[in-house]
């Protein structure tokens, strides 16, 4: 499955670490979605990266390629449900 990230998810390391068997496809960006941090984390000490929506916007992300158990850490890492949602969503590439 492809998986759009953005904010601390691009950083290669980080991303290796949580899913272990992803592979970088390629940049890619969201259109009418911009990117925010609106919250905090007490785990992370600081602000945590989000994205909303926001006509003539673009976030700029990468795409991974993932698999079922990669998900399933980026959730527990994420929050998700609770902190993040998951939407499909059309990605374009430059």
């Amino acid at each position: 499955m492809y998986h759009f990230s953005y904010g601390s998810n691009l950083n290669h390391k980080q991303m290796n670490r949580r899913c272990p068997d992803n592979k970088f496809i390629k940049r890619a960006c969201l259109d009418n979605y911009k990117f925010v941090y609106d919250g905090h984390s007490s785990n992370r000490g600081g602000a945590v990266a989000n994205i909303l929506e926001s006509a003539d916007s673009i976030v700029w992300g990468g795409l991974y390629e993932i698999n079922k158990s990669d998900l399933e850490n980026l959730d527990i890492c994420e929050g998700y449900p609770g902190s993040y949602d998951r939407k499909k969503m059309k990605v374009e590439d430059d």
